[in-house]
């Protein structure tokens, strides 16, 4: 396994003059109004009053890489674990696990509670039961990344634009992913992991000291790792990701899994619609945000995409999981456990698969130079087509 090393809203709505007039009257005077008025009132009181966020709509604060990483760990390691049909089966999770601090705070969360009435009984009980069902969404989630990229590796005959399979594979997000190890590819698959290179480091110690023996991709496969920073603001990996050996004028199937927090996710979201080749695809996992900026994510970067619901009672992943589990969530599995689903603007994970609709750089480098070729053999190159 070789490892390459690169350098370096609309405004606030106005409260309509009648509920002004309400309000003063008082809620006797209200009452003597239709039951249909009221219930439009209040909603529109409900838009005008000043935005709380409720729990649903609060972004948790994003995980650092290493600490996201060992989270996607843990869920892998504790599917893997679970009888009698796990989705998957991780024989690395546990390895990549240990190398958390023995205080971790995520290894704390995830403990139950021993009980008792007591307020600090009660939020570690709360927060088990967000822990679990997190760590149900990543599960979830890795199932999808799994089947979306084994699907599009199988496809053949896939672009006459680009003559070719899907023999690219990029993983974006998370150092410590094992797929490159425990999935089915076919024979002349190239992979790349593209990740902080601290998680890097840590992945490619354990994985070389694997109990079993040293991790390997599947016969006539190679690995490539790239050191990216995948924070907001962070400079490019296109060439980091070029110098590894990733052709941008090639079909490739990305992964994308990992990513906490929106601003990390779209601008890695953007550079590696850069780098994909028309027709290329990528599936993955949308950190919270609302289904309009999800849609807006996608389309920026000339993504033709399908979102779909993953955190909430709409997900319904109760086909995976018997019902009474034990982490409070029940048959609903994504964190939902039931009720009704929630409203289209509150933020939530999503799932997506979308296909590149636009040429990536490389393809545009290519065109650029033959137009300049064509030009300098005849000025009036162009002018023919006219």
């Amino acid at each position: 396994m070789a490892a390459m090393r690169p350098s370096a809203a609309a405004g606030a709505a106005r409260p309509p003059p009648l509920l002004a007039t309400t309000a003063a009257a008082g809620p006797a005077a209200a009452a003597r109004w239709p039951a249909p008025r009221r219930r439009r009132l209040a909603g529109a009181a409900a838009a005008a009053a000043p935005h709380t966020p409720s729990a649903q709509n609060v972004q948790p604060p994003p995980l650092r890489p290493l600490d996201a990483s060992r989270a996607l760990a843990a869920a892998r390691l504790a599917e893997g674990a679970r009888s009698p049909q796990p989705l998957f089966v991780d024989p690395y999770a546990a390895a990549l696990l240990a190398t958390a601090p023995a205080g971790d705070a995520m290894e704390a969360s995830s403990a139950p509670s021993a009980g008792g009435a007591s307020p600090s009984a009660s939020s570690a009980a709360a927060a088990a039961a967000a822990a679990a069902a997190a760590a149900r969404l990543d599960v979830a989630a890795t199932k999808w990344v799994d089947e979306a990229l084994l699907n599009a590796v199988a496809a053949t005959s896939v672009s006459r634009v680009n003559s070719g399979d899907f023999r690219q594979v990029v993983l974006l997000g998370d150092g410590m992913d094992t797929r490159p190890f425990r999935l089915p590819w076919p024979e002349g698959t190239l992979l790349f992991i593209v990740a902080p290179p601290e998680v890097h480091e840590l992945a490619e110690a354990v994985l070389g000291a694997a109990p079993g023996g040293p991790a390997r991709v599947p016969r006539g496969c190679l690995l490539r790792r790239v050191n990216a920073d995948l924070g907001g603001g962070a400079p490019s990996f296109m060439d980091a990701l070029a110098a590894a050996g990733y052709r941008g004028d090639r079909l490739s199937a990305w992964g994308v899994q990992g990513l906490r927090g929106a601003a990390a996710f779209g601008a890695a979201l953007a550079d590696a619609a850069n780098c994909m080749a028309f027709h290329s695809l990528a599936a993955g996992e949308l950190p919270h945000m609302g289904r309009r900026e999800a849609e807006n994510a996608l389309a920026a970067c000339g993504l033709l995409g399908a979102l779909y619901e993953h955190e909430g009672a709409a997900a319904g992943y109760a086909s995976l999981w018997p019902a009474g589990s034990s982490d409070g969530v029940g048959g609903g599995g994504g964190g939902g456990g039931g009720g009704a689903a929630p409203e289209p603007a509150a933020a939530r994970r999503w799932l997506f698969t979308g296909q590149q609709l636009r040429p990536s750089f490389a393809e545009m480098g290519v065109l650029g130079a033959h137009t300049q070729a064509a030009e300098e053999t005849d000025e009036d190159y162009f002018d023919n087509f006219s």
